[in-house]
Order: C-alpha cells, then structure tokens, then sequence
C-alpha cells in the first residue's frame, strides 16, 4: 500500500510503498489522490473524412467527397468533450451530432462553448445539434454509442492537468452536481474516477440498482455514482 504511518503526536512519517500485512493492527493514513504531470497538446485534431460511391441510373457516375482535418483549441475541446460525453447522442443515420440540455443557465454555458467549434449548431426546445459527419463518426469511433457504452479515450486521460479539469467540470456540469458525477456506463464511471484522481480529487464509485439513484435518467439501467472527494484526501485507518 501507499501509505504513511503513525509515528507521535498525531504526526505521520512520509508516504512509501508497505506490505499491506505490516500495517495490521497500526494507525496508518492513505493518500486517495495523485500528483499528475501529463502533456497537454495545443490543438485537437479532427481527423480527415472521405467517402466514395456510385450512383446514378445505370451505376456509372462516381462520387467522391472529403472533408479536411480541422484543427481545434485544446481547452475549448475539452469542454465539449465533457458535454458531448455526458449529454451528446448520434442520430438522423449516423450524421447528426446532439447535445441535449433543458432551458437555464446549464444551456447557456453549453451554448456558448458550441457557439466557438467549426460547426453549424441549431437548437430545438431541448437539444442542440449539428450535422457533421466528420464529428459523428470520430465521436462514435471514440466515445461510443449508447450511454452505457461511454468512456473517454484512453490518450484523452494522459493529458496534462489543465485538460482533465475542464473536461471534468463539463462532465460534472452535464451528468452531475458539485460532489458527483452520475452514469450508466461502468467504464465511464471508472474513467471519471482516473481522472479526478489526476487533478487532486479523491473519488468513490458505488452502484446503484435502477431507479433508486438521483438523475437517473434510464431507471431500467443500474446508476454508478463518483463521489468527487477535495477534502479528507488522506483518509486515516485505525
């Protein structure tokens, strides 16, 4: 175990790796979060799309479209990312990227991050939405399909401190409030818990059995529950 153990006075000798079996029947204290020093890109890059086909009325005409990589602000796709991961859907066969959020302030913040991407967004009562299918099929590819198929990519986790945080905040401000973070998808639940650990936040997954868990908006599907911890970090075990 990481720990650190009691030495006087309510004082604790430094951190180092123990042998769980030494630390039985002793005071001992556990750091639950982590010093991270991840490398944060300056941009994301959307990768290239194309598609070939052919049409007309005897299938002799060949149709040929590309869309080119587009570059991206780092931080500015963070935010999208935690929104899309805990809000966004693919629809309309495969092409249309929607954000679902009701009115209030929640909508707005959201509006104002969709507003700066390289996309068109058009908005109903309760969505927002754009159709690229550039952006729905790298997001398909790497967040997944369905809620209870979400996780964050895996090279998204080694980012530097500065991402995970504002990734973590539009997660939160999505699917959460300020001490938890609400999902149907256990690796999601797990990615959320690897990253607030990154940024100096302890947290605990417990399991829910449907319907009895707050923002439960599938009651047929189990809840995971982060609890997101910035006190009482280093736990004491008597």
């Amino acid at each position: 175990l990481w720990a650190s153990e009691y030495a006087y006075a309510n004082v604790y000798k430094p951190y180092s790796l123990i042998p769980a079996e030494s630390l039985l029947k002793k005071h001992f204290r556990l750091q639950k979060t982590a010093r991270w020093s991840g490398t944060t890109p300056e941009k994301f890059i959307l990768p290239s799309i194309e598609r070939s086909w052919i049409t007309g009325m005897n299938q002799c005409i060949k149709r040929h479209w590309k869309k080119e990589k587009q570059e991206i602000p780092i931080l500015l796709w963070a935010e999208f990312l935690g929104y899309y991961i805990s809000e966004g859907s693919i629809g309309n066969k495969g092409y249309r990227v929607i954000v679902s959020q009701k009115p209030g302030a929640k909508r707005d913040i959201i509006r104002k991050c969709l507003k700066q991407l390289p996309f068109i967004w058009k908005e109903t009562d309760m969505d927002f939405y754009c159709d690229s299918l550039q952006l729905s099929n790298y997001l398909a590819q790497n967040i997944g399909l369905g809620a209870e198929n979400k996780h964050i990519p895996i090279e998204v986790k080694f980012y530097g401190s500065d991402f995970l945080k504002i990734l973590l905040m539009a997660l939160q401000l999505g699917d959460g409030d300020e001490g938890h973070y609400f999902s149907i998808s256990k690796k999601l639940a797990d990615d959320v818990q690897e990253i607030a650990l990154k940024v100096g936040i302890a947290a605990n997954i417990v399991r829910r059995k449907s319907g009895l868990a707050p923002n439960s908006v599938n009651p047929s599907k189990d809840i995971y529950i982060v609890s997101l911890i910035k006190n009482h970090t280093h736990p004491r075990v008597n």
